[in-house]
C-alpha cells in the first residue's frame, strides 16, 4: 500500500530515544494521538531539532500510510512556549496536562476538543502575566473528565458548597482561585478519577507537588 504524504498541525506530547532516532508522540486536532518515527533526529538537527521537543506546537510533515506507524519528515515550530519551559511550575503543570492526556487518550484514538483544550491551556501558562497556579491544572482536569464522559455531575463530588460554587464559575467563564483545602480536596478526587480511568497513576504528579511547597 502506498503511503500518502500530509502536513498537520501539532502538539509534542513526548518523545523516546532510539538509537540516532526518536519516537515522537503527537497529538492533533484531526487524528488525535499517535506515534510518529523521526528517523536520525539525535543528529539532524535542522530538520527536527528543538522543533519536535515536549510542550511545543508544530507543523510536521508525514509519511502515512500501509503496515507501520507514521514517519516523521520534517517539522517546522508554531509555537515553542518559551516562558512556560523557563519556568519550572509552568514547566510542571504543562507537563502534567500532556501526561493525562496521554492517560485518558489512547494511542490512535482521537477525542473531539482535547487538542484545542491542551493548546489553549499551554498559550495560557506561556502568558507572562498570568500566575501559574494548580487551579490551571484542575480546570484542565476537569474538561478533560468531561471530554471523555468520565464527569459526574459536580453536586456529587465531595466538596464544600464554596468549592462546588467555584467550580461552576469555571466551566462558564468566571474565574477566581480556589482556597488550599479545597483544592487539595478537589485534586484527589480529579487524580483518583483520572487513574482508574487509565489504570496508573501520574508519574509527574510527584515534581509538581514538589515545586507546588517550595512556592
Amino acid at each position: 500500500m502506498s503511503r500518502a504524504r500530509t502536513s498537520v498541525e501539532a502538539i509534542v506530547l513526548g518523545s523516546q530515544e532510539a538509537r540516532a532516532d526518536r519516537v515522537i508522540t503527537l497529538l492533533t486536532e484531526e487524528q488525535g494521538r499517535f506515534p510518529a518515527f523521526a528517523k536520525g533526529a539525535m543528529s539532524s538537527t535542522r530538520r527536527f531539532g528543538a522543533h519536535v521537543e515536549p510542550l511545543t506546537r508544530t507543523q510536521v510533515e508525514l509519511s502515512q500510510g500501509g503496515a507501520g506507524m507514521a514517519r516523521l519528515l520534517s517539522a517546522s515550530t508554531v509555537e515553542s512556549h518559551p516562558v512556560l519551559k523557563a519556568d519550572l511550575l509552568r514547566f510542571s503543570l504543562a507537563s502534567t496536562m500532556c501526561e493525562i492526556v496521554l492517560h485518558l487518550v489512547p494511542e490512535h484514538g482521537r477525542e473531539e476538543g482535547v487538542f484545542d483544550l491542551l493548546r489553549r491551556a499551554l498559550m495560557h501558562l506561556n502568558r507572562p502575566e498570568v500566575e501559574a497556579t494548580e487551579d490551571h491544572l484542575l480546570l484542565f482536569e476537569l474538561k478533560m473528565l468531561a471530554l471523555g464522559g468520565m464527569l459526574p455531575e459536580l453536586g456529587q463530588l465531595r466538596v464544600d458548597a464554596s468549592v462546588q460554587a467555584v467550580l461552576e464559575g469555571w466551566l462558564s467563564g468566571t474565574w477566581q482561585p480556589l482556597d488550599r483545602d479545597g483544592r487539595g480536596k478537589l485534586a484527589r478526587q480529579l487524580e483518583l478519577r483520572i487513574q482508574e480511568a487509565s489504570g496508573r497513576a501520574l508519574r509527574s504528579r510527584a515534581f509538581l507537588d514538589q515545586m507546588l511547597d517550595e512556592r
